[in-house]
């Protein structure tokens, strides 16, 4: 009994590591088919296994459950590995020379819509897609918690006009 509770924990942890956005499997030809036939756009990551900015955005950006199911209404995902010919291919197709590079597709006519570069946090993405789609934006200012350190007045002061207040003094 605990051996098939053990188990059943284990494949709890495995289902829910996998991403929160969904990226379709397949070929660049059936993402955009079915972008096309549900009326959405495609939204493309192009990735590697040995880009740094990539795996921190699979870790922290296309984990967020909100995000997730944001794409999952509005857009077909889907992931290009440059390091594959066919990944290349679409690579060079849409000049996509800096990893990570986001692109977002209008299926009819494969304009490009939207392109990224580099890392992007939650709300960076979340912001230009909801700009992309014409949708209000929310901005929610951070709150400064306890840990962070009081801004020093003095520091707003430019630093020659701080120098010469301590020469002065």
């Amino acid at each position: 009994m605990k051996f098939r509770f053990l188990i059943f924990l284990f494949l709890v942890g495995i289902s829910s590591a996998k991403a929160q956005i969904n990226f379709v499997s397949g070929t660049y030809e059936e993402a955009l088919a079915k972008a096309s036939a549900e009326g959405k756009l495609l939204f493309i990551d192009f990735r590697a296994d040995w880009c740094k900015p990539c795996l921190e955005m699979e870790k922290t950006t296309f984990q967020d459950v909100d995000l997730g199911n944001y794409m999952a209404d509005n857009f077909i995902s889907y992931k290009v590995d440059v390091d594959y010919f066919d990944g290349m291919d679409l690579q060079e197709k849409f000049n996509a020379s800096v990893l990570p590079t986001l692109l977002v597709i209008d299926p009819i006519d494969e304009a490009v819509q939207l392109r990224l570069i580099g890392l992007k946090t939650k709300s960076e993405l979340e912001t230009e897609l909801k700009k992309l789609r014409n949708e209000p934006i929310v901005v929610v200012e951070p709150t400064p918690t306890e840990t962070e350190p009081a801004e020093n007045p003095s520091k707003r002061k430019c630093f020659l006009r701080r120098w010469l207040d301590k020469i002065t003094e």
